[in-house]
């Protein structure tokens, strides 16, 4: 009773919380490395800014910084920002040993996002679509490239390969539930993180976004294969891990 009551107090004044997690042990001690694959129009940036918040004493290799080793120091134990899984299994001797996470959003509404930026009274989506879809990272089927192990496969063997490594990450945050995955995901990583303290950065305005069903049909047609990634994704996902 005493112990329990002591715990309590600790938690009361932001010591410890109610999951039994000291807030400066840090990292959970079973895994050594951390990867968040950063998908761009996901709510990355705001996920990355809690983590910067939460893991300040830590080390944190954040974004391109990353690409300039090719090989992670052992000291630099978190990497995030837009790294694809294969960049990271090459340059991160412990990748397996790593716990991986990412963000997953229906890739027709992540697509229809990242094109929305810019969208005005005087620019339609229509055009924004035509002037940004053979940019770099307006290519189509941008999740199943970001898992892939061999930029070249394409198809139904890079839909395939995708799925088998989204199998191999420890935690997939699902947009849909987001706010009450990232505070789940902090207690995983034994930090406190209500869901009334997280505020989403960089959202798009959809004030002059409006989509006709041909430009719809275009993006699904683009991203067909992140569509049956995403559809197999939620059909095997048990919690919060696809198998």
């Amino acid at each position: 009773m005493l112990k329990l009551s002591f715990v309590l107090i600790l938690y009361l004044f932001g010591v410890m919380d109610l999951y039994g997690y000291d807030e400066n042990r840090g990292f959970s001690p079973s895994r050594d490395k951390f990867f968040f694959m950063h998908v761009p129009r996901t709510g990355g940036t705001t996920l990355s800014q809690l983590i910067k918040k939460k893991f300040n004493r830590e080390g944190l290799l954040v974004g391109e910084n990353a690409l300039q080793y090719k090989r992670i120091p052992e000291n630099l134990r978190f990497v995030m920002g837009h790294i694809d899984y294969r960049t990271y299994k090459k340059i991160e001797p412990n990748y397996k040993k790593s716990f991986k996470f990412t963000i997953l959003r229906n890739p027709i509404e992540r697509y229809l996002s990242h094109i929305r930026i810019g969208c005005s009274k005087e620019r339609s989506m229509k055009e924004l679509f035509d002037e940004k879809k053979d940019l770099p990272g307006y290519y189509p089927n941008t999740y199943c490239k970001m898992l892939a192990s061999d930029p070249k496969l394409k198809d139904e063997l890079l839909l395939r390969d995708a799925i088998e490594n989204l199998k191999t990450f420890d935690y997939i945050i699902f947009y849909e539930n987001y706010s009450d995955d990232v505070a789940d995901l902090f207690r995983t990583l034994r930090k406190r993180c209500s869901r009334r303290g997280i505020f989403r950065l960089n959202k798009t305005d959809r004030t002059y976004a409006s989509i006709d069903k041909a430009l719809q049909e275009e993006v699904y047609q683009r991203n067909k294969l992140d569509m049956k990634l995403y559809d197999y994704a939620m059909k095997h996902r048990k919690g919060n891990k696809i198998y």
